[in-house]
């Protein structure tokens, strides 16, 4: 009779046998690809090492070796083979053949199947488990009093496109008379080709009032049609709440967290991201232990589905940057995160500098999008500010996400977008 100790063991010995080329699990060409999407996920930058770097197929490979369920060993074979199959209907090649960019064309084209979230889950496991994602990309200190952002959770990990046109996005916040559903002639299903044919921009970001429903079918249709047209959705700006999060009424504040869940509900079917949670003004002052305890809440829902919720310095009464920065602190999660307008904070009418050092306080804080803007019309007053100045704040932040271009003054907002992109990536290179 067996006891669980031979089980295990035999259960590993039929692992180890099914390894080559020195692997435990995996063949030499499993063991490639393993590598290969893995380096996808989590690429090197000059930060740190990527998933290659450090050594994640090993990790997954091991994991694989020791598993008692067979099941799982068999579907990571069936999957790998599958993706190399794809890659040959998609590109004529073979995954570990086809140029990098098809490879990473190949994974975006899974990342709504069940497989992707169970290779993302493993990469960030063995990656932020390795010498260099806790000490070069978490900067984690030992045994010592973490104030940074180490919070023993796994942190969110996009994979964000490298060259600079394809970081950009544009919103639809300047386009909102165009793609009012109620009176606008462009339907938001229609937005993501517009922006890609006449900007060359292949992100955007969807206001939630632009939605005409928040439908599983409406919703499939939309995601649907960002990517026949080759787009992608990098954020979903959320602003109709129906209160705000730091209402002195507990059963109010409930309220506006149920409501921002159903909105990373809608983020997660159109493949976004990130959502921003508007923190609207209330009765009371602003209050941060209040908004600190919904948006944990919100952002560990956001968790469960890989959206990271952003906070941006928008309303002047309500969302100033530094006491954004206090809420984010509180929380105390790596998925609650800033959003940086580049000019919002102008409107406080405390001076450029103010700006600049609340803008760079939000970096600080940032993860996945932030709003590109030159100037703030704001009734008959403009205001301004240096684009390389800004982009120089974000990059000395090591800021990696999308740059989602809002301009916001009165009148055609065609020439002024197609502007401010060009103004920007020669900047940005």
């Amino acid at each position: 009779m067996f006891d669980r100790r031979d089980l295990i063991k035999l259960s590993f010995g039929a692992a180890l046998a099914r390894g080559a080329d020195g692997h435990k699990f995996f063949t030499g060409e499993e063991y490639a690809m393993v590598e290969e999407l893995t380096e996808i996920i989590i690429p090197a930058d000059e930060k740190s090492g990527g998933a290659k770097a450090a050594r994640v197929a090993e990790y997954i490979d091991q994991r694989l070796a020791e598993a008692f369920d067979g099941a799982e060993r068999d579907e990571w074979r069936k999957q790998l083979a599958l993706i190399d199959h794809k890659s040959s209907k998609m590109h004529l090649r073979t995954f570990l053949n086809a140029l990098n960019s098809q490879r990473i064309a190949v994974v975006q084209s899974i990342e709504k199947e069940p497989f992707f979230a169970k290779l993302k889950s493993a990469t960030v496991r063995g990656y932020y488990t390795s010498k260099i994602g806790i000490h070069d990309e978490m900067q984690y200190q030992g045994n010592t009093l973490q104030q940074g952002e180490y919070a023993g959770s796994l942190p969110p990990h996009a994979v964000f496109p490298a060259n600079p046109r394809g970081r950009f996005a544009v919103a639809s916040w300047p386009f909102r008379k165009l793609v009012d559903p109620k009176k606008g002639t462009l339907p938001l299903i229609d937005f993501p080709k517009m922006i890609v044919d006449r900007f060359g921009v292949h992100g955007i970001e969807p206001l939630d009032e632009h939605f005409l429903s928040t439908d599983a079918d409406y919703l499939d249709r939309f995601r649907a049609a960002v990517e026949k047209s080759g787009s992608r959705v990098v954020n979903i700006p959320v602003g109709r709440l129906g209160g705000s999060f730091y209402d002195s009424d507990a059963e109010k504040r409930r309220h506006v967290v149920a409501t921002a869940k159903h909105w990373i509900d809608v983020a997660s079917a159109v493949g976004s991201p990130s959502v921003r949670m508007h923190v609207a003004a209330a009765k009371n002052p602003p209050n941060v232990a209040f908004a600190a305890e919904g948006l944990k809440d919100v952002a560990g829902y956001g968790e469960t589905k890989n959206v990271v919720v952003h906070l941006e310095n928008d309303d002047a009464r309500s969302e100033e940057a530094f006491f954004l920065i206090d809420v984010i602190k509180a929380a105390n999660t790596l998925w609650l995160r800033a959003l940086p307008d580049f000019c919002n904070s102008m409107l406080l009418e405390r001076g450029d500098e103010y700006n600049y050092k609340a803008v760079a306080a939000m970096f600080d804080h940032a993860y996945g999008i932030c709003h590109v803007k030159d100037s703030e019309q704001d009734g008959a007053k403009m205001f301004r500010v240096d684009l390389g100045r800004t982009f120089e704040i974000a990059k000395k932040a090591g800021y990696r996400g999308y740059f989602s271009v809002e301009y916001d003054a009165e009148g055609d907002p065609f020439e002024p977008t197609a502007k401010l992109i060009e103004d920007s990536l020669r900047v940005l290179v």
